[in-house]
């Protein structure tokens, strides 16, 4: 892990970045005038490129971190409603958990049809 930039403005901008601002916007955000060249130029250089590196390292482990916690948890809800002999309270911690883990994915996909369902006495008007 990289230590903060000592200059300001390109560690504005590396976390900024790393917030999820487009390229632009972290310039700004980092105190420069709009410059997209100068913006695109300060990302390539090594210094600033190593500290977005080991930014978005250290987001990714704080994001395993918190989906391991969040499975034990769901795994001491399931022990607790399995205690109590609340099957359906089981159920929905091991489904908890399993979306948490990316085993299940909510999706829905629209075709863009629409299918109308008319009646006799409307298909008479």
């Amino acid at each position: 892990m990289s230590a903060p930039l000592k200059n300001e403005k390109h560690e504005r901008f590396c976390q900024a970045l790393v917030r999820g601002e487009t390229l632009a916007q972290a310039y700004v955000s980092a105190g420069y005038k709009p410059n997209e060249k100068n913006a695109a130029r300060l990302k390539k250089n090594e210094g600033v490129a190593l500290r977005i590196a080991s930014l978005q390292e250290k987001a990714a482990d704080v994001a395993v971190l918190t989906a391991a916690d969040i499975a034990r948890q769901l795994d001491e809800d399931r022990e607790f409603a399995k205690s109590v002999q609340a099957a359906g309270a089981m159920v929905a911690a091991s489904m908890g958990k399993a979306k948490v883990l990316g085993l299940i994915v909510d999706k829905t996909q629209h075709t863009g049809a629409i299918h109308l369902t008319v009646s006799a006495e409307d298909a008479e008007l």
